[in-house]
């Protein structure tokens, strides 16, 4: 018995004297009932530890899942601002795009005054492209004025 592997229990019964089998084994039982009884745990005890067992992984189950969630949460909340950021900063180039396009625009630099100098159906960009005499038509805001260079 003391050289066993495996683990024993040693129940003879209502024996006054102690036998050499029950100091060598892992454990004692007064009678044959009493060692199942030590052997067998109780229903309602089990049933009550995995009910507890069962609490406890429902509530890590439930615990991760909010985690994950509020996670997934916070991840979405960073890419919609991220988005939104994005899409305020393109809105104000589109902006500042659309009002130097305005501002460049031939109509408006002839609203400020300026004219548009043509000569032989070609823009006049510097002086030495006119001699005396040459036909030009000015173009302007409310329309074109035909003139002569002098």
């Amino acid at each position: 018995v003391a050289e066993s592997a495996i683990p024993t229990i040693v129940a003879i019964g209502h024996e006054v004297d102690v036998s050499l089998s029950e100091l060598a084994a892992d454990m004692r039982a007064s009678t044959p009932s009493n060692a199942a009884e030590l052997l067998v745990p109780e229903k309602t005890t089990e049933l009550r530890f995995l009910q507890q067992l069962k609490k406890q992984v429902s509530g890590i189950v439930v615990q991760k899942i909010d985690n994950e969630r509020r996670i997934t949460q916070q991840a979405m909340e960073g890419a919609i601002q991220r988005y939104i950021t994005r899409l305020t900063s393109e809105k104000n180039q589109l902006h500042i795009t659309k009002s130097l396009l305005h501002a460049y625009h031939p109509n408006a630099i002839l609203k400020r005054g300026y004219a548009i100098v043509k000569a032989k159906g070609r823009v006049v960009t510097v002086g030495k492209q006119l001699t005396s005499g040459d036909a030009v038509t000015l173009v302007m805001q409310d329309g074109e004025v035909s003139a002569v260079i002098g």
